[in-house]
């Protein structure tokens, strides 16, 4: 059970993989022996699916590969480059852009992922769930608007919360599975 944020970008939810455009990547099998950057352990768009579609593509992600999960220094380790490629989500690209210049290029662009959750654990009751659901969604904007307080929340303006379906978030378990980080 859960409620999300839906953006208002439609692109928001990408993952891609950034190179130098001289590099002569086609594919992300042409990134087999190479060293990749990548955002916080954990992070669906800066670590967990980009890991999932180099193995996708056939990358044992543990021997073909060295990712290194770099935070907020993922950039500079390509511009410098300490690192071959750098993983993320699409809206960072945009800065990228800026702070590198030219001569790079997106090698790879994953479907749009599913948008973010709120989430209640398993012990909570499903009538505490259902009233917390009511509550945030007839009190939405004020959610919204108390996200956006915090400075670096800008992806969330224009969002609105809405009723999730679970199905949507096959691909996350999926990628979950793939990376044995659950059973499945």
């Amino acid at each position: 059970m859960g409620v999300r944020f839906l953006p208002g970008s439609p692109n928001l939810f990408h993952v891609v993989f950034i190179v130098r455009e001289d590099a002569g990547f086609e594919s992300l099998a042409d990134l087999r022996g190479k060293r990749i950057s990548m955002k916080d352990v954990g992070s669906t768009t800066g670590h967990i699916i980009p890991a999932y579609m180099l193995v996708q593509a056939g990358i044992d992600i543990d021997r073909d590969v060295t990712i290194y999960n770099l935070g907020g220094t993922l950039f500079q380790a390509l511009i410098s480059g300490d690192v071959d490629a750098t993983a993320t989500g699409v809206r960072d690209w945009d800065k990228f852009v800026e702070m590198a210049g030219e001569g790079y290029k997106i090698l790879e662009q994953s479907p749009q992922m599913p948008d973010d959750l709120i989430l209640a654990g398993a012990h909570i009751s499903t009538e505490c769930v259902d009233f917390l659901r009511g509550v945030m969604l007839e009190n939405d904007q004020a959610l919204i608007d108390a996200t956006l307080a915090p400075e670096g929340r800008e992806r969330y303006r224009g969002a609105s919360l809405v009723s999730v379906d679970d199905a949507t978030y096959e691909v996350v378990r999926e990628a979950y599975a793939a990376l044995g980080l659950i059973a499945e």
